[in-house]
């Protein structure tokens, strides 16, 4: 009777440690069930904590040997916006940087992911850069000009005179102008000018998503605004003047938006 109550309980400590062992195993592979800030939090830190550590400062394991640096985001800072300087990205501009990535940088696309998905973790990265308000509208950047030798005279001009763009990204666009050594971001980091000989656009390399650039600046990098300072036609004159810096063949478009359908080589013909 003993032997037989032994063999009993252990069959039953058997099923048990089964049944917790099934039990512990789905937990950890299943996907979380709510699609909120919850479902985000746990999607943000399988795929994002590495580099920009569990509260978003940048601090991942992976942070220390990234360049440039992971983005912190405790900051509100965002490069890549349809919004003026100063104001937070839309939801949209942060879902394309999480779906597209960033060309030139360590961040990759996470295309693969869901667009449910992709929405929660835009929620917990707002959460963690404490953006609660809307942004006060959002830069249209309307269809290109022509391009003219005309045009192209005065985004030389302005290049080299009125925004004086070559003393970082050089007079050939190699990022070797005489400030460019100095430059560093919000958080200290150096941050080389991006030299347009690379073909390489962080946010894509359409004409509307560097008039964005132009416009809006790149929150947290050296790169300012020219919402105010340049006119319409002067910030569509020097991206074409930047593509023939490039090169005449037009530029890569690693971003593939709905904003970069153009390719330069089209339309400097």
């Amino acid at each position: 009777m003993e032997r037989r109550n032994r063999r009993i309980y252990l069959s039953v400590f058997a099923l048990l440690f089964v049944f917790s062992f099934v039990a512990a195993v789905s937990v950890a592979f299943a996907e979380p069930a709510n699609t909120g800030l919850e479902r985000g939090k746990v999607l943000y830190e399988r795929y994002c904590a590495f580099c920009h550590g569990k509260t978003g400062e940048g601090n991942g394991p992976a942070g220390h040997v990234l360049f440039p640096k992971p983005r912190d985001f405790t900051m509100g800072l965002f490069k890549v916006r349809t919004t003026s300087s100063g104001q937070p990205p839309t939801d949209s501009d942060i879902m394309n940087i999480i779906k597209y990535g960033m060309p030139g940088s360590s961040m990759p696309s996470f295309i693969e992911l869901k667009e449910g998905d992709v929405m929660a973790v835009v929620k917990y990265v707002k959460k963690l850069a404490d953006i609660t308000k809307e942004p006060k509208g959002t830069i249209q950047t309307g269809t290109p000009p022509a391009v003219t030798p005309q045009l192209l005279a005065l985004g030389k001009e302005v290049y080299e005179k009125k925004a004086q763009c070559w003393k970082c990204h050089g007079m050939e666009g190699r990022g070797d102008g005489p400030s460019a050594a100095t430059l560093k971001d919000s958080w200290g980091q150096v941050a080389p000018p991006n030299p347009f000989k690379r073909n390489i656009y962080k946010g894509g390399g359409s004409p509307q998503d560097i008039y964005l650039r132009f416009t809006t600046g790149m929150d947290g990098s050296p790169m300012p605004a020219y919402e105010e300072s340049l006119t319409d036609e002067e910030r569509w004159a020097v991206i074409f003047y930047n593509y023939t810096l490039a090169g005449m063949d037009g530029v890569k478009v690693p971003f593939p938006s709905k904003r970069s359908e153009n390719k330069p080589s089209v339309l400097l013909k």
